[in-house]
């Protein structure tokens, strides 16, 4: 018999995968449409400022985005004042569109999935990197080549500083990730030796139990 936790972890799931269905299927018709209008790159950019810095900066805007009790009409005109003049009509266009179907809460989603179709139809890798100190330029860009001749895809790096990390890298590409930090190897190195004294002292305890 299926538990009730698991059932509703299967219900989480579920909308995840249509939240994620839904945000690749509206973003897949923006860049068709930017791509016609050979705006691919300036609505990537576009939307990339609009989701990590106007929304992300503005709480106002968050809970316009995400809020039933405002109305279409009234979402509309503050879309019009807070963004004519800063985004493009294509743009525009497309927010209201994602108005008028009650969506535009999943403009973060969308901008991942523009993002994601844009890296696949250039042919390109997208690499998370985190590290426990800041990088050069010049190590950016060992890593960035090595990357690129391993995967055989260009590839962008996307770098954040965890100084938690105590020294070394993570390397994150999709779903797989790579660690090469500090933490875990001394993470690693614990375990180890948590392991082999638990092995050495039932040992001991086995030995006494034989020997009695």
């Amino acid at each position: 018999m299926i538990s009730t936790e698991a059932t509703r972890l299967e219900t989480v799931l579920d909308q995840v995968e249509s939240s994620e269905r839904l945000a690749r299927n509206y973003a897949e018709a923006l860049y068709a449409v930017a791509a016609k209008a050979n705006a691919v790159d300036s609505v990537g950019e576009e939307l990339a400022v609009l989701v990590m810095d106007v929304i992300h900066q503005s709480p106002d805007l968050t809970a316009l985005f995400s809020s039933r009790a405002i109305s279409r009409v009234e979402k509309q005109s503050i879309l019009e004042k807070s963004l004519t003049g800063k985004a493009s009509p294509l743009l525009m266009d497309f927010l209201n569109v994602l108005n008028m179907h009650d969506r535009l809460d999943s403009l973060r989603g969308i901008y991942f999935a523009y993002r994601k179709i844009h890296d696949e139809q250039a042919n390109r890798n997208r690499v998370r990197v985190r590290s426990a100190v800041e990088l050069s330029a010049e190590q950016q860009d060992r890593l960035r080549q090595t990357l690129t001749s391993l995967l055989g895809k260009d590839t962008i790096l996307e770098v954040t500083v965890d100084p938690e990390l105590l020294g070394g890298i993570v390397l994150q590409l999709g779903d797989q990730i790579r660690d090469y930090s500090v933490r875990t190897r001394l993470g690693n190195v614990r375990t180890h030796l948590l392991t082999r004294s638990s092995y050495v002292i039932q040992s001991q305890r086995n030995r006494f139990s034989s020997d009695s």
